[in-house]
């Protein structure tokens, strides 16, 4: 019925008593013709109102349905939060995608969800035939693995939640064991672990950028080391907030005459490619740069020869950043003249 208003209105009040022939007249509207619009009218509306009902039904049905599920999350994640999930410090490289043998699954050099494993490394196993088995495991050098010495009770196991580093499926995973240390009889309870979500701001290369340290804190305490033989002095900034254009940072006035020797930066955080191009000044005049740092690739400049007299103030400033850096670090170094 989509067009019969439209039709019934064109031959009510069409031109000619016969439409198409002038010779015929002009076509005086009758009442029946005009009154007999009116139910056409009323039809579409009724078919309208229809239409608009099922559509409402639909999306009343899947609203319903999303929010039943959104509810089923909000109640996994407030038992999560209410059981006291103890997070570990230990480095958990990677997880398992499906049932892995312990007698000989997990040896130097296997791989496991597209990571070459090395002896040592702990490892996820969640997704075990018999789900007794599931936990966290050491890698070893050959022949059967064991749980990992700091999850091998009910005790360690009951509420331990950890980040997973890498692999195809997984990296930045954060798991969880929502069941108390009464709850749990190691080979037999079913250790059914719990995906809680992402690692906010995780990345493969924050983990790139520890350097084989097992924090980024300690990471920091090797670069921030003073090379050995130099003097005390020493300027540093390390931001974790961002970093901004033409922003100063770490000023500071020497209290002796001094050399500097050394410059070292690096890009802790940020996105993949990411540089920053920065200035060394000595009373908010260029003394060395621009100096370009590129993510994963650390500039360590030796050989520098800025001589500073007392009270001479030291700072950096940064001229352009190409990509989001979430934490950069550089110092100098002097030694006394």
């Amino acid at each position: 019925m989509a067009n019969e208003v439209a039709a019934a209105f064109n031959d009510a009040w069409r031109d000619y008593v016969t439409e198409g022939v002038p010779s015929s007249g002009p076509n005086k509207p009758l009442k029946s013709q005009i009154r007999g619009i009116g139910p056409i009218v009323d039809a579409q509306f009724v078919l309208v109102r229809e239409e608009i009902a099922a559509v409402e039904a639909d999306t009343v049905a899947a609203v319903e349905v999303i929010t039943d599920a959104l509810s089923e999350r909000v109640d996994d994640v407030e038992a999560i939060a209410t059981a006291g999930i103890i997070w570990t410090t230990q480095t958990i490289r990677v997880r398992s995608t499906a049932n892995v043998v312990l007698a000989n699954g997990l040896v130097n050099a296997a791989t496991l969800n597209g990571v070459t494993l090395a002896t040592g490394d702990f490892v996820f196993l969640g997704s075990q035939t018999a789900h007794a088995e599931n936990g966290i495991y050491t890698v070893v050098a050959a022949g059967a693995t064991s749980r990992a010495a700091f999850a091998d009770s009910a005790a360690e196991l009951a509420h331990i939640g950890f980040v997973i580093q890498e692999g195809t499926d997984g990296t930045g995973e954060r798991w969880t064991l929502p069941l108390a240390a009464a709850d749990i009889t190691l080979g037999t309870t079913a250790l059914v672990f719990a995906e809680t979500g992402i690692e906010p701001g995780y990345a493969a290369e924050v983990e790139a950028a520890r350097g084989g340290e097992a924090t980024l804190s300690d990471r920091l305490d090797t670069i921030d080391a003073r090379p050995s033989g130099f003097e005390e002095y020493g300027v540093a900034i390390y931001k974790s907030d961002g970093i901004e254009l033409g922003g100063y940072y770490a000023e500071r006035s020497v209290s002796v005459d001094l050399t500097l020797i050394n410059l070292f930066a690096e890009i802790i955080a940020g996105d993949v490619g990411s540089e920053v191009d920065f200035y060394l000044a000595v009373n908010d005049s260029v003394a060395y740069g621009p100096a370009t740092v590129v993510l994963g690739s650390p500039i360590d400049i030796t050989g520098l020869s800025i001589a500073l007299s007392e009270g001479d103030k030291v700072s950096f400033f940064v001229l352009f950043v190409d990509g989001a850096v979430t934490e950069f670090f550089v110092k100098t170094f002097g030694e006394m003249s």
